[in-house]
């Protein structure tokens, strides 16, 4: 897949929340595309992830906060925290959530 280039700084405000696992060979595209779309911000939480999305997300750079658990939480509980995290402008731990 090609990786687009974000243009602009997006909508300060509008944040993307992308739940993540196993996707290192996708996250940068997924990232790429939220901040094409207007994103001011993008969280990015990993969970349960073996390969190295976070490391990934992580290189994106400002604006991304990548937010890591070590467990697999599915695909809500991703979204649900990312847009608490987000509603916030506060980053937890993750030993902050229990699950």
């Amino acid at each position: 897949m090609q990786q687009c280039e974000p243009r602009g700084s997006g909508t300060p405000g509008l944040a993307a929340v992308i739940p993540a696992c196993n996707e290192e060979a996708s996250i940068g595209l997924a990232i790429s595309n939220a901040l094409l779309a207007g994103a001011g911000s993008v969280h990015v939480v990993v969970n349960g992830s073996t390969d190295g999305t976070a490391r990934r997300a992580r290189v994106a750079g400002a604006p991304v906060r990548v937010h890591e658990f070590e467990q697999r939480l599915g695909v809500d509980v991703p979204r649900a925290v990312g847009l608490l995290i987000s509603l916030s402008g506060v980053s937890y731990p993750a030993g902050a959530f229990l699950f």
